[in-house]
């Protein structure tokens, strides 16, 4: 009984095993038809989106149609699966690449990959003034949706570096200005903050306010002058009264000492 058991756990894990490979087999047919999807969807929706070189085209797309009633538009006309707001970009893309890529002259290449939930498919193209790529972005799945579309021009390293150097110039240029626009900005308070005590001329007549008090009258002065005199008077006066008296004494015995002369108010 054991043994049978056994062996029916034996055969059950084979058969897992053997359904867990084809399932992977499938899986990876089905990738791989997704993908050659993608690819056919690209080259079509190339055909399309270079209607849009014209700038008259795309304004009028853009005007006529919004994301919603663009994905509604290739789902009922061509049964083709997109992202309105993606598409949009992508006439965005091809419209502003006009002018450096020109119009297209042929495909060149077409390679893709999967990477998880997305297929990403490249078109090596040549336009009428310099090549370019075309990146495609799909999901996944069972309904390949279109997820976005752009045109990157090959440009050379000499009119990189060109664009490269504008730009720094423009950076550059818009720091400069906005500080300037600060530092011009900072100055004008100074103008503002002033009042009458920031005034040299305010500061003046008040220090002549405090001043003027502190002065004394001519009359006043020689008053004070005629009485420091007296005083002068007064204390040779005493002096001398004090040297009469010592006189008459003893100048060893006596213990009468002058020290100081002081005036008591």
């Amino acid at each position: 009984m054991k043994k049978f058991l056994s062996a029916i756990c034996i055969v059950f894990c084979l058969l897992s095993l053997s359904a867990c490979g084809n399932q992977k087999v499938d899986e990876s047919q089905v990738t791989s038809q997704h993908e050659e999807s993608a690819k056919s969807l690209a080259s079509s929706m190339t055909a399309f989106l270079v209607t849009f070189f014209d700038e008259t085209q795309a304004e009028a797309i853009k005007a006529e149609h919004n994301a919603e009633s663009l994905e509604l538009l290739f789902d009922e006309n061509y049964q083709v699966y997109v992202n309105g707001n993606g598409i949009l970009k992508a006439v965005d893309s091809f419209q502003s690449a006009y002018d450096a890529f020109g119009n297209l002259v042929g495909i060149d290449e077409i390679t893709s990959k999967v990477n998880g939930e997305y297929i990403y498919v490249y078109l090596q193209v040549t336009g009428e003034k310099k090549t370019g790529e075309i990146e495609y972005i799909f999901s996944n799945d069972y309904f390949v949706r279109l997820e976005s579309a752009t045109l990157n021009v090959n440009y050379t390293l000499t009119e990189k570096m060109k664009s490269a150097a504008l730009n720094t110039v423009i950076g550059l240029t818009v720091v400069f200005s906005v500080l300037t626009l600060i530092s011009f900005i900072i100055s004008t308070f100074t103008l503002f903050g002033k009042d009458k005590h920031n005034n040299p001329t305010s500061k003046n007549l008040e220090l002549r306010n405090v001043i003027e008090p502190m002065r004394v009258p001519f009359s006043e002065s020689k008053d004070v002058t005629e009485k420091i005199e007296d005083d002068l008077e007064l204390v040779a006066v005493i002096t001398a009264a004090i040297m009469a008296y010592r006189e008459t004494e003893n100048e060893y015995e006596t213990s009468f000492v002058v020290r100081s002369i002081r005036k008591r108010r």
